[in-house]
């Protein structure tokens, strides 16, 4: 299990799934929210940047975008 897995099992369920997307995004009580890019397997770094914020301005924008359909534009931006 990855340390960021191990972790979270510490106050979650987690489960190893196959994931498609450079993209982690953890909306925490929608007050908190890591965003991260992964990085590729077997890299030194797990995640390439990332973002651990509790603005729930920015929350709500980033929510906008990845969980109401308008992922597209997020992906654009980021050159992904």
């Amino acid at each position: 299990m990855n340390p960021l897995a191990r972790e979270l099992s510490y106050i979650y369920l987690v489960k190893k799934v196959e994931v498609n997307t450079p993209i982690l995004f953890i909306n925490s009580d929608n007050k908190r929210f890591i965003l991260a890019k992964l990085a590729s397997r077997g890299s030194e770094k797990p995640f390439e940047s990332s973002i651990f914020a509790d603005d729930t301005e920015l929350l709500s924008l980033i929510c906008l975008l990845l969980v109401n359909g308008h992922q597209d534009m997020l992906l654009k931006a980021l050159n992904l």
